[in-house]
């Protein structure tokens, strides 16, 4: 069963003024998929770029210049 963090992910990245959020999903009881859509979905309407890897190491560059320098030092591109 997710936590509350995962529901306030789009509360807080509005509160701190995000331009991205990444949130890696190693195991689906953290954010199960209609939950990850439903946050993608508030995270887009406040303007706030997200990725959600599963598992963490397969993050892949997203078109967004935020998530892509992460994913370029950590993600799956990295070399």
């Amino acid at each position: 069963m997710p936590s509350d963090l995962q529901y306030a992910l789009p509360i807080l990245a509005k509160k701190m003024s995000a331009k991205a959020v990444i949130a890696p999903i190693d195991n689906s009881h953290w954010i199960p998929p209609g939950l990850g859509k439903q946050i993608e979905k508030e995270l887009a309407e406040i303007g706030v770029a997200s990725a959600f890897p599963k598992p963490f190491c397969a993050l892949e560059k997203t078109g967004n210049p935020y998530i892509d320098m992460f994913a370029e030092n950590f993600g799956r591109g990295f070399t």
